[in-house]
């Protein structure tokens, strides 16, 4: 049986440190913190969101 496990991830954004240690603490972040919200970059992170 394959287990998956969250690594910690740190970003930066306007010099504040964010700590993503869940799928529901990068959903937020995608949701409330993503840098743009139009183009390329936003829809595929929000494909990779479905998957």
């Amino acid at each position: 049986m394959s287990t998956s496990a969250w690594l910690l991830l740190v970003v930066e954004r306007n010099q504040v440190r964010h700590t993503i240690a869940s799928a529901d603490e990068a959903l937020d972040m995608l949701f409330k913190n993503w840098p743009v919200t139009s183009g390329s970059a936003f829809f595929m992170a929000m494909e990779a969101r479905a998957r």
